[in-house]
Protein backbone atom coordinates (compact mmCIF):
# COMPACT_ATOMS: atom_id res chain seq x y z
CA UNK A 1 0.00 0.00 0.00
CA UNK A 2 1.42 3.39 -1.04
CA UNK A 3 1.83 5.60 1.73
CA UNK A 4 0.27 9.18 0.90
CA UNK A 5 2.19 12.35 1.80
CA UNK A 6 0.91 15.92 1.91
CA UNK A 7 2.90 19.29 2.94
CA UNK A 8 0.51 21.69 3.89
CA UNK A 9 3.00 24.59 3.75
CA UNK A 10 3.85 23.89 0.16
CA UNK A 11 0.27 23.60 -0.88
CA UNK A 12 -0.10 27.46 0.67
CA UNK A 13 3.10 28.04 -1.35
CA UNK A 14 0.91 26.23 -4.33
CA UNK A 15 -1.53 28.59 -3.70
CA UNK A 16 0.40 31.64 -3.52
CA UNK A 17 2.24 30.86 -6.44
CA UNK A 18 -0.72 30.00 -8.50
CA UNK A 19 -1.86 33.72 -7.52
CA UNK A 20 1.72 35.29 -8.80
CA UNK A 21 1.28 33.10 -12.00
CA UNK A 22 -2.06 34.67 -12.72
CA UNK A 23 -0.65 37.80 -12.02
CA UNK A 24 2.30 37.79 -14.38
CA UNK A 25 0.01 36.48 -16.87
CA UNK A 26 -2.60 39.56 -16.68
CA UNK A 27 0.81 41.71 -16.60
CA UNK A 28 1.27 40.21 -19.99
CA UNK A 29 -2.19 40.57 -21.52
CA UNK A 30 -2.04 44.40 -20.31
CA UNK A 31 1.40 44.79 -22.25
CA UNK A 32 -0.33 42.36 -25.20
CA UNK A 33 -2.91 45.13 -25.04
CA UNK A 34 -0.85 48.79 -25.01
CA UNK A 35 0.42 46.99 -28.17
CA UNK A 36 -2.85 46.33 -29.67
CA UNK A 37 -4.02 49.96 -29.23
CA UNK A 38 -1.38 51.16 -31.01
CA UNK A 39 -2.36 50.12 -33.65
CA UNK A 40 -4.41 53.53 -34.75
CA UNK A 41 -1.32 55.03 -35.57
CA UNK A 42 -1.14 52.75 -38.62
CA UNK A 43 -4.88 51.10 -39.36
CA UNK A 44 -7.26 53.36 -40.09
CA UNK A 45 -10.93 53.21 -40.96
CA UNK A 46 -12.95 52.13 -38.27
CA UNK A 47 -12.41 48.29 -38.48
CA UNK A 48 -9.26 48.96 -36.03
CA UNK A 49 -11.49 49.64 -33.29
CA UNK A 50 -13.24 46.28 -33.67
CA UNK A 51 -9.95 44.69 -33.99
CA UNK A 52 -9.37 46.09 -30.48
CA UNK A 53 -12.55 45.81 -28.47
CA UNK A 54 -11.97 41.69 -30.23
CA UNK A 55 -8.93 41.90 -27.90
CA UNK A 56 -10.36 43.36 -24.80
CA UNK A 57 -13.23 41.56 -24.83
CA UNK A 58 -10.74 37.79 -25.11
CA UNK A 59 -8.86 39.44 -22.44
CA UNK A 60 -11.39 39.64 -20.24
CA UNK A 61 -12.71 35.77 -20.80
CA UNK A 62 -9.02 34.88 -19.96
CA UNK A 63 -8.65 36.76 -16.72
CA UNK A 64 -12.24 34.95 -15.54
CA UNK A 65 -10.90 31.82 -16.48
CA UNK A 66 -7.98 32.43 -15.03
CA UNK A 67 -9.11 33.16 -11.80
CA UNK A 68 -11.79 30.89 -11.72
CA UNK A 69 -9.36 28.09 -12.22
CA UNK A 70 -6.90 29.75 -9.19
CA UNK A 71 -10.07 30.02 -7.33
CA UNK A 72 -11.19 26.15 -7.51
CA UNK A 73 -7.50 24.89 -7.08
CA UNK A 74 -7.63 27.40 -3.93
CA UNK A 75 -10.58 25.49 -2.76
CA UNK A 76 -9.27 21.86 -3.79
CA UNK A 77 -6.31 22.19 -1.93
CA UNK A 78 -8.21 23.70 0.91
CA UNK A 79 -10.08 20.46 1.08
CA UNK A 80 -7.69 18.55 1.20
CA UNK A 81 -5.83 20.05 3.97
CA UNK A 82 -9.28 19.51 5.99
CA UNK A 83 -9.02 15.96 5.24
CA UNK A 84 -6.00 15.50 6.29
CA UNK A 85 -6.31 17.34 9.53
CA UNK A 86 -9.49 15.34 10.06
CA UNK A 87 -7.52 12.14 9.02
CA UNK A 88 -5.31 12.46 11.33
CA UNK A 89 -7.00 13.52 14.12
CA UNK A 90 -9.22 10.14 13.70
CA UNK A 91 -6.25 8.23 13.95
CA UNK A 92 -4.35 9.77 16.40
CA UNK A 93 -7.79 9.47 19.02
CA UNK A 94 -8.03 6.03 17.68
CA UNK A 95 -4.49 5.15 19.10
CA UNK A 96 -5.22 7.23 22.38
CA UNK A 97 -8.81 5.87 22.75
Amino acid sequence: MASIQFDELQADTLKVNLTKCIGSVNSSLDKMGTEVSNIKSWWKGGSEQGFIDNFNNTKKDIQKALTDCSEEYKKLVDKIKSIKRESEASIKKQLSG
